[in-house]
């Protein structure tokens, strides 16, 4: 294929409930986490209420994401991108890993393996591409010289640096606390033979690799075709 050569494509947000399709959206974008507000709205505007919970992968347990499911009242079993890793054995015994760093509330300071005292240097906002501020607190080795652990804590040949999230934080730990629960267990067991058997169904069953129509609008219209024969088939195999 010509590189030079640009091919339509699109993104398909599903929401899912025993394998029947409730809920779809179409985007042009790579990135499936900020079109998940869209998604959820999209949600309300046809059914004029929220979910009762959101379950997903962790392409979307963002802060932005977190904070739209507190702020709406929908309760969060999302995600988020280290969530497996955090049961790792090298993650455990990283005993460099910021995360690991005791934290001192009272002087707002951090303590690194060697004993040394991690300093507030700066708070910075960053700009996500859909307009969502996050504050970073900055925080840097009181002093690293003659360290035994240098080479094992940091990089580069200036003091150790570690950047902090508090609002992702607190997030992080509503969601590992709901994921770990009895019920999260049994959503996140739910999640994979729930949306993953609908788009198996399409794609290979149904031999629907690719949409027909062209057009973001035609695009829309033919995947709630195919909703709506998905879930008649579900509904005819259930009733004979």
């Amino acid at each position: 294929m010509n590189s030079n050569h640009l091919l339509p494509a699109y993104t398909i947000l599903a929401s899912t409930e025993n394998q029947y399709i409730i809920n779809y959206s179409i985007y042009q974008s790579a990135s499936e986490s900020d079109q998940f507000i869209k998604h959820m709205e999209k949600y309300y505007k046809h059914f004029r209420k929220y979910p009762k919970l959101a379950s997903g992968d962790s392409a979307f347990g963002s802060e932005e994401n977190s904070e739209y499911l507190n702020k709406s009242k929908i309760k969060n079993y999302l995600k988020y991108n280290t969530f497996h890793y955090e049961s790792t054995k090298k993650y455990l015994e990283d005993r460099f890993h910021k995360d690991h760093f005791p934290y001192d509330k009272m002087t707002d300071t951090y303590k690194c393996p060697n004993g040394k005292k991690m300093i507030f240097q700066e708070e910075v906002g960053i700009e996500t591409r859909t307009g969502y501020k996050q504050i970073i607190r900055k925080y840097i080795s009181e002093d690293c010289s003659g360290c035994p652990f240098s080479k094992q804590c940091k990089k580069g040949k200036g003091r150790r640096t570690i950047q902090i999230n508090r609002k992702l934080e607190y997030y992080r730990g509503i969601m590992r606390n709901n994921l770990t629960s009895k019920k999260g267990i049994k959503l996140r067991k739910k999640r994979n033979v729930d949306i993953e058997p609908v788009f198996g169904d399409i794609k290979w069953n149904n031999g629907y690799g690719r949409f027909r129509l062209r057009g973001k609008d035609k695009v829309n219209v033919e995947m709630g075709l195919l909703s709506i024969s998905h879930n008649l088939k579900k509904f005819a195999l259930l009733i004979n």
